[in-house]
């Protein structure tokens, strides 16, 4: 009896819904070429936003990506098809005169963006704005339908396919001065207002030309040129993705083969005798520090048994490759790529090798976008490598972060700032997840904010134990005051996250046993003001906890310490032989005369050399600073910089 109603209504359905579709249709006035003109602006409008764009930044950013292509495709091909789909039944709707649909389209479109500002925070800070225009296009195509009625439909679609073209225009040749995505923000664009009037002016083109030619009664089939500009772009398009995949020597990506990923588990584990930990603070410059200090004077107490040296050099301008120099003992020669450079650092016979040979057990929690190319160069090294069990896509930040990256990219520069926002170089950790063990322990792969935090939450959430066989030496890169805007308040954090690892050591009575370092990997550049020399970082923050080691913070400002004596340093505290030669901060503190110059090396385009390939990869050497003496903010006088001819 059910199959047999079954039939029936499935035969009932087979001859009424292909009626009610005709009789939709047949309300529906489009014409064949409304009808391409129509599917090719969806084309064109998905395709840039979800295929186009995203692989063209992959196939100049490839690293950043952390995933491979093939990983990336499936879930891009997705979002284009389902956004192809939509966008063309908007288009129908929208283009109808009937100004019913109209109204309950636009009802919808404000629905859109209050489910995707609370659901999935994509225009959450711009929601008033957004609904505001969607209000304004209602009130506009209003006076377009009654006022010039079936031509209301041209007028939509005319300026659609003309924003189509300022944006393909702005992504060729108008995004010269656009910024890095390093989380710092866009910044000030010299030429936005400018480049706002061109976006502009392109898009109300081919509409003022439409205007003129039916004042004129010239008739101008818009729908072919828009199909056939569509098809030439497309074209243009995927002849350079193609291009891109064939001729770019593309790294492998995070997915292939079974990954690697690194547990905070280790953090749980710490020698009852002797612990080294160097917790490696992103950009704190010492001008940062006093100022933190100033506003949070508890950090003072937090800082148990610290000292803060002042008159600290870093050696290299970024992040890359100042760590890695630090861990490496390798500098950076001129002419070489970053991944040569990594190659050659990390297959050195380090000072961390010499602590492995020596019963230590060695943890690294480094940022796998500036500091190696892939976990194989540093599972040698660390202890805390554990294997995943897959990963997948995270479909609601894999969807937001590449409609942020392909409108930031079309958008004029004055709208950049706002689209990107804080979208920085970790974006990659957020478009997917990995599936382990034990999931609380999986650290980010790229250092961030959200890094730091699950860093807390995992030592928060756990118990630490004295129960490591091995003495243990770990290094930790935090996200600290990498955010220029917010380097204070997020010293304060980064700090506050560390008084509570610390508090767990005390409780375990190895506090004191404990050799603990803060360091800066490089400092901030001043303003080029005064004649202040380019790039001078001035100092970068240097803290030391030696073993016994108790009282409130004590911050000096006349040691002259170097990042370059870090490694010989580590060798010291672990009482280990080191080149007779090298120097430590022990020797300077202890009272041994500092030599005569401290270096820093202005190597800079390190983000264009990894991840847009600029000079083939390789870094910019501008010059060398000699200091003699202080190095403190109000001694410039004693930078002198040799530049590189």
């Amino acid at each position: 009896m059910v199959k047999v109603i079954r039939l029936r209504l499935l035969c009932f359905c087979g001859i009424i819904y292909p009626v009610m579709i005709k009789n939709i249709l047949s309300d529906i006035n489009v014409s064949r070429w409304r009808l391409f003109s129509i599917l090719s602006l969806s084309f064109a409008l998905s395709f840039m936003v979800f295929v186009h764009s995203p692989l063209e930044i992959y196939l100049n950013n490839p690293i950043i990506f952390v995933v491979g292509w093939r990983f990336l495709l499936p879930p891009l091909l997705l979002l284009f098809s389902i956004s192809f789909v939509v966008i063309s039944i908007c288009l129908f709707l929208i283009t109808q005169k009937n100004i019913f649909i109209g109204i309950a389209f636009f009802l919808l479109c404000c629905l859109a963006v209050v489910v995707s500002s609370v659901k999935i925070v994509l225009f959450q800070n711009y929601m008033f704005f957004f609904i505001a225009g969607i209000i304004v296009l209602g009130v506009l195509w209003y006076i377009l339908t009654t006022k010039l009625k079936d031509n209301a439909g041209d007028v939509i679609l005319i300026v659609l396919w003309s924003a189509v073209i300022a944006s393909y225009i702005q992504v060729l040749f108008l995004n010269g001065q656009m910024h890095a995505i390093t989380g710092a923000g866009q910044g000030t664009y010299e030429f936005a207002v400018l480049n706002l009037i061109i976006w502009i002016l392109i898009t109300l083109l081919p509409l003022g030309i439409w205007i003129f030619l039916r004042v004129k009664k010239i008739e101008f089939k818009f729908e072919k040129i828009t199909v056939f500009s569509v098809i030439i772009i497309a074209g243009m398009q995927i002849t350079g993705l193609v291009s891109g995949f064939i001729t770019e020597d593309l790294p492998e990506g995070y997915d292939e083969g079974l990954p690697l990923f690194v547990s905070y588990e280790s953090l749980l584990s710490l020698s009852p005798e002797k612990n080294i930990f160097v917790f490696i603070l992103d950009k704190l410059d010492v001008r940062f520090m006093r100022e933190t200090l100033e506003t949070y004077p508890h950090l003072y107490d937090y800082l148990d048994g610290f000292t803060h040296y002042e008159n600290n050099t870093p050696q290299y301008v970024d992040t890359l490759p100042s760590v890695v120099s630090m861990l490496t003992e390798v500098y950076y020669e001129e002419g070489l790529t970053v991944e040569e450079y990594w190659d050659i650092a990390w297959s050195n016979h380090s000072f961390i090798d010499v602590l492995r040979d020596n019963g230590y057990s060695t943890v690294l929690y480094l940022d796998y976008a500036t500091t190696f190319k892939d976990f194989e160069q540093i599972s040698g090294k660390t202890d805390n490598m554990r294997e995943t069990d897959w990963i997948y896509i995270k479909g609601k930040n894999f969807t937001t972060i590449n409609i942020r990256l392909s409108l930031g990219r079309m958008a004029p520069y004055i709208f950049k700032n706002s689209i990107f926002g804080s979208l920085d170089a970790a974006f990659a950790n957020e478009m997917f997840g990995i599936v382990a063990a034990n999931p609380n322990s999986i650290r980010p792969l790229v250092v961030n904010k959200n890094a730091d935090e699950t860093f807390y939450s995992f030592i928060t959430r756990n118990r630490v134990l004295a129960n490591n066989r091995k003495n243990v030496f770990l290094v930790m890169h935090m996200y600290c005051a990498h955010s220029v805007e917010e380097a204070v308040s997020d010293t304060e954090t980064t700090l506050s996250m560390l008084y509570a690892y610390f508090n767990m050591m005390k409780d375990l009575e190895i506090y004191d046993k404990s050799t603990i370092i803060l360091i800066a990997d490089h400092g901030a550049p001043f303003p080029d003001v005064n004649g202040v020399p380019r790039n001078v970082p001035v100092t970068s923050s240097f803290f030391i906890k030696p073993e016994n080691s108790r009282g409130r913070l004590v911050v000096e400002t006349e040691n002259e310490l170097s990042n370059a004596y870090f490694s010989a340093s580590i060798l010291d505290i672990a009482n280990l032989r080191r080149d007779d030669t090298a120097i430590t901060y022990y020797d300077i503190i202890g009272g041994a005369p500092p030599p005569r110059l401290r270096y820093f090396y202005d190597y800079s385009n390190w983000w264009e050399a990894l991840f847009e390939n600029k000079n083939g990869g390789s870094m910019l050497f501008y010059g060398m600073y000699e200091i003699t003496g202080g190095a403190n903010p109000m001694d410039y006088i004693n930078w002198h910089f040799i530049p590189n001819n």
